[in-house]
């Protein structure tokens, strides 16, 4: 999950250039507001990069 655009684009174009775009969903979106429509269970991985403090929200 990435709310900024640009990363997300170059995300895509790295996973691409690794091989492993068909592996990998990169959502955009705001990391908050996605995870709270997401079931749970249904993730395997999240990386969570945000504000520490945040970090609870989440």
């Amino acid at each position: 999950m990435e709310i900024d655009e640009n990363r997300v684009a170059a995300a895509l174009r790295n996973l691409e250039r690794a091989g492993v775009r068909d592996h990998v969903e990169v959502v955009h979106g705001d990391g908050a507001d996605v995870l709270a429509t997401t079931p749970d269970a249904s993730v395997d991985l999240v990386v969570l990069d945000a504000e520490r403090p945040a970090y609870v929200e989440y």
